[in-house]
């Protein structure tokens, strides 16, 4: 006689089979609208009718699988666009996403706050965000700081919401992992494939196809920012560095670079039953993340990744990283940049003279930045708003590139201290459990950021939020429990 249970439990499979089969053909159906609203997009209202149905499937889909939609929304995330503009600002398609999988993701299980603000550092994040707003509301651009407070909140929600659903166990570190590679590696094929393009269609088709994609991918303020100044081109190497679709070079080399520190821990940790084609598949995207990464030409990114990678062995074979990393520095020696005659290696060691263009640069522009703290000590000049500072204002792009002396310069010495503290804290706890994934994006992050800065950037900022989730959670798993949906 078969057993209540079974019944129930056959029930329950054929429930969720239904409802599967339900959420794809609502996808499909929506899909189908698209494509044909799609056709109308020349008229204009196409476009929000294709818009709508793509949302309202995606809706419904989170509400379903919010921890499925969560890996989408990271997988696909370097490919999202600024689909609307108003004035000099626009909205990244990430950030209603973001915020919605978020809420998703805390109302599908419950008790979080007990489980987590020990292992978060919440304190000290509230004092940065208390920086932030005071700055904001005295800075000479309320919508342009306005913006990056918004931009911050999503981040710590995001980074809460990934963390209490992998504790609760709905989620798993390798599963995130896997979506943060694999949306490195889409990225790192779009890098490589703009970067070799240029050998056969000219630097001038790349750069003049570049500019018409600029709006769409990184915004309206972003792109009138470009048309005045851009570093697309290495003047030394006369190559157009990757860009696209982060259409700025220390986002795309930093996105790359903690997408690489997660490919070598998943290439680390892998199980041993793990197949040849899965295998076979990782060990190819942690090379063509590299690849991507390299084509950037963001030597930051390249030290960020070293450190990373470092950072992985701490806490077991000290000598291993050491051994990775001097393998790392001979492959960039010997590598030759496409195109040019020169390798990896002479570039990344470029950054040590002080007599380049690039380097004394920077250098001057730290100085300036450690001159203007003592007079923004208290309030600063408001989130986003460090430009407003610039003395010549022939060059437009104005910042510190170095994240610390940027957020002290502009939230004042306590939100700099505080910015510190984040990181610091949620380290400290990473490495006393273990979270070697977590510990180590970030660690790449803070080393790569010492020369330049891309906290406000929505796609660096969501994956960094990724990356706090899981130095908060790591390998100290909570038991799996059956997801709470009541609140749904």
């Amino acid at each position: 006689m078969i057993g209540r249970r079974t019944i129930e439990r056959a029930g329950a499979g054929m429930s969720r089979r239904s409802g599967d089969r339900l959420m794809f053909g609502i996808l499909a159906a929506s899909g189908a609208l698209a494509v044909l609203a799609g056709r109308e997009a020349a008229a204009g209202d196409g476009t929000l009718v294709a818009v709508g149905a793509a949302a309202t499937a995606f809706v419904v889909w989170m509400l379903a699988r919010p921890e499925h939609a969560a890996l989408a929304v990271l997988a696909v995330l370097p490919f999202l666009v600024y689909p609307a503009s108003t004035g000099g600002l626009s909205l990244f398609a990430a950030v209603p996403l973001v915020g919605l999988v978020s809420i998703a993701l805390l109302l599908s299980q419950r008790g979080s706050w007990p489980r987590l603000r020990s292992r978060l550092p919440v304190a000290a994040f509230g004092v940065l965000l208390l920086f932030a707003g005071v700055a904001a509301v005295h800075g000479s651009s309320i919508s342009t700081a306005g913006s990056r407070l918004i931009y911050l909140a999503l981040f710590a929600l995001f980074a809460w919401a990934l963390a209490a659903s992998i504790s609760a166990g709905n989620l798993s570190p390798r599963a995130l992992a896997v979506a943060i590679v694999a949306g490195a590696g889409l990225a790192s094929v779009a890098l490589i494939i703009q970067v070799v393009i240029q050998f056969a269609a000219g630097q001038h088709a790349v750069v003049t196809w570049l500019t018409g994609e600029f709006p769409l991918f990184a915004g309206q303020r972003a792109a009138s920012i470009a048309q005045e100044s851009r570093n697309w081109v290495v003047g030394t190497l006369n190559v157009v560095r990757g860009i696209f679709p982060f259409m700025s070079a220390p986002s795309a080399g930093q996105y790359t670079m903690l997408g690489f520190v997660a490919s070598v821990w998943l290439w680390r940790t892998r199980p041993q039953t793990i197949s040849p084609a899965a295998r076979s598949a990782l060990m190819a995207a942690m090379i063509l993340i590299a690849a991507g990464l390299l084509m950037t030409l963001s030597r930051q990114s390249w030290v960020g990744a070293l450190a990373g990678v470092s950072a992985l062995g701490l806490r077991r074979n000290p000598l291993r990283p050491v051994a990775v990393v001097a393998l790392l520095f001979l492959f960039l020696a010997v590598i030759p940049i496409p195109g040019g005659h020169s390798t990896f290696g002479d570039y990344l060691l470029t950054a040590s003279d002080t007599t380049t263009v690039s380097s004394a640069t920077r250098l001057g522009l730290l100085s300036q930045a450690i001159h203007l703290i003592p007079g923004h000590w208290l309030i600063g000049v408001g989130p986003g708003l460090y430009g407003t500072l610039n003395p010549d204002p022939a060059n437009p792009v104005y910042y510190a590139h170095n994240v610390w002396l940027d957020e002290t310069v502009e939230l004042g010495i306590g939100g700099g201290l505080a910015l510190i503290s984040v990181f610091v804290l949620t380290m400290r706890q990473a490495l006393r459990r273990r979270a070697m994934l977590g510990f180590s994006m970030l660690a790449a992050f803070a080393v790569a950021n010492l020369f330049d800065d891309v906290l406000y950037f929505p796609r660096n900022g969501i994956i960094l939020a990724a990356a706090f989730a899981l130095a908060a959670t790591g390998n100290a798993i909570a038991a799996p429990q059956p997801a709470d949906r009541s609140a749904l």
